[in-house]
């Protein structure tokens, strides 16, 4: 069972909890209004909801260390699971050369372009930490440093060797831990109760125990 989205939660009877064998609740995401999920009223639920589910799943670090410290979900019932984007759709273009894209006023070849994927609201701010590992995959930057964000572009924009060698180890990087293939594998391994004795600092995969 998965259940998420706490704003407009509904707390229904318990006794039909006794028949479900195992229940899993994954956190994705923080409420618009509710950025750091500082709110008490949401925290009073995840706790009354804590009895309920047999072991959490958080999508990113910071929320596992949210439900750690302020749910007070113990190690061994939390698993950190990335959401897996589609390797094969978002993949380098075969022939090596950069291909333009539909409606993209930039021509590819003509001009150096960054872009970032996410919903343009606070609440998506993308401090993306475990996600680049610095120096291999790509460059970390202070949050809400603009400058030290211009100067780091300029060096990928000026050394293309560097820029071209955190293409390629992101992409196998990204194949191996936020592929579909691995976060669904990942979530095999947890619904069939299986022990790992990986850190749960790694992300994905199953790090918890039943």
């Amino acid at each position: 069972m998965h259940s998420c989205n706490l704003a407009g939660l509904k707390i229904a009877p318990l006794s039909w909890l006794a028949r479900v064998p195992l229940r899993f609740h994954a956190e994705h995401g923080w409420e618009a209004h509710d950025p750091k999920g500082q709110n008490p009223r949401y925290r009073r639920l995840r706790k009354l909801y804590k009895p309920s589910a047999r072991h959490y799943v958080a999508v990113s670090k910071d929320w596992d260390e949210y439900l750690a410290q302020a749910i007070g979900a113990p190690a061994r019932r939390r698993s950190l699971i990335a959401d897996g984007a589609d390797a094969h759709t978002f993949a380098p273009s075969p022939c090596g050369v950069a291909q333009g894209v539909p409606g993209c006023p930039f021509a590819a070849g003509q001009h150096w372009m960054v872009g970032t994927v996410g919903r343009l609201q606070t609440v998506k701010k993308q401090r993306t930490p475990e996600v680049v590992e610095e120096g291999n995959t790509g460059l970390l930057v202070p949050s809400d440093d603009a400058d030290a964000m211009a100067q780091a572009v300029w060096r990928l924009y000026a050394d293309a060797a560097s820029a071209r060698r955190f293409a390629q180890s992101a992409r196998r990087q990204a194949v191996k831990s936020f592929g579909i293939a691995a976060m669904v594998h990942s979530y095999e391994r947890l619904f069939s109760g299986q022990r790992l004795d990986e850190s749960v600092d790694i992300v994905p995969g199953y790090s918890g125990q039943s």
